[in-house]
């Protein structure tokens, strides 16, 4: 009996026993500091294709998401990018609640508007059907209290 592995094994947490590969064993295919695991240790993430646990997400494996590091977001998750993290939805998140191109803003980005019913960031208030009058890059369906609304050619605004 060991109580650590020798040289070049890894040891199987919660089995006592000691492999070459973690790939050895169909449940503890995580590894971490020459231990095999089922999930990373707390506060660790990992890395699926890699059958890694890391400390922090880098390299190409640079973003966050469901505690696991990936090259790009999943389908139908959006990106923080000052936090390389991926996110199920904006609205998830305390401080980038508004949404454009699948990415998570403190504000809506340069030249685009803001929908003021759905937090979403657009390119132009025409394109919705009922969110048609803009007032300061927003977009409203009737204009706010003491504005009225004009409209030039297909624009409609509340000055």
């Amino acid at each position: 009996c060991y109580k650590n592995c020798p040289e070049g094994k890894k040891k199987i947490t919660r089995k006592s026993k000691c492999v070459d590969s973690c790939s050895e064993d169909s449940e503890y295919i995580l590894e971490y500091n020459n231990s095999c695991y089922n999930n990373c240790p707390e506060g660790k993430k990992k890395i699926i294709e890699e059958k890694i646990c890391v400390d922090s997400c880098s390299g190409e494996y640079i973003l966050e998401y469901s505690n696991s590091c990936v090259q790009g977001c999943p389908d139908n998750s959006k990106l923080i990018i000052d936090k390389s993290l991926c996110i199920d939805s904006c609205s998830n998140d305390n401080e980038y609640k508004l949404e454009y191109n699948n990415t998570c803003y403190k504000q809506c980005p340069n030249n685009t508007k803001l929908m003021s019913h759905n937090k979403q960031c657009v390119d132009s208030c025409n394109n919705d059907d009922e969110y048609k009058l803009e007032y300061n890059n927003q977009c409203y369906k009737e204009c706010p209290a003491l504005a009225m609304a004009l409209r030039t050619g297909s624009k409609q605004w509340c000055p």
